[in-house]
């Protein structure tokens, strides 16, 4: 439920009078999305604030890739979708992924690739994973196995889960590095985007 939660649905009593109050909530679903919303009554009716949500945590779902790195999850409505980007050298069968660190060489690829944006390894690999070109997407086997590179049909119940394409962005977005014309980047939907870049023809 959203905004349109009332006093109806699960609720709590906290105390009366004036000042401020404290609600324990518990027995809540891992990495499960909840609304809240405080409201108080007096003779006159019940009042609402706006509702904001959450995600619980709890036994989040964890991936792990054939190099040994670990990514936590999210769950988004039917869908789980890892919060961190790949980090792996390898495809799934223990193939290596060949390392390209010149734009002129990355241009001309007919094969899988992985690169660092601008080949900046002293921040980059901890915040952001790797880059892949198409080649390695392409191969199926890139993600961990049992797991698989987003298509455009996932994207979309992504983005209709989250309400259209007019609003699911700023809902997808870590609420840092984000600037105009991003600055309504909230992350409700605990997918945490970060801004990053791309590589290829009009790079530096």
């Amino acid at each position: 439920r959203d905004s349109n939660l009332t006093d109806a649905d699960d609720s709590t009593n906290n105390g009366t009078g004036s000042g401020s109050f404290v609600a324990n909530i518990s027995g809540l679903n891992p990495a499960t999305k909840y609304y809240v919303r405080a409201y108080a009554t007096n003779v006159y009716g019940t009042a609402f604030s706006n509702s904001t949500s959450f995600i619980s945590l709890g036994s989040i779902v964890k991936v792990t890739d054939i190099d040994g790195n670990i990514y936590n999850t999210v769950q988004i409505g039917t869908q789980t979708w890892m919060v961190e980007n790949l980090k792996t050298t390898r495809y799934n069968d223990g193939t290596p992924i060949p390392n390209v660190i010149t734009l002129r060489q990355w241009n001309t690829l007919t094969t899988g690739a992985w690169c660092y944006f601008q080949n900046n390894t002293t921040w980059w690999p901890q915040f952001y994973g790797k880059f892949y070109n198409w080649y390695a997407v392409n191969t199926g086997l890139l993600a961990p196995i049992g797991w698989h590179v987003p298509t455009d049909a996932d994207w979309d119940i992504l983005i209709n889960y989250l309400g259209g394409s007019s609003v699911a962005g700023g809902k997808m977005k870590s609420t840092d590095g984000w600037v105009s014309p991003h600055s309504t980047a909230t992350n409700s939907s605990g997918f945490s985007a970060l801004a990053a870049g791309i590589w290829g023809p009009t790079s530096s």
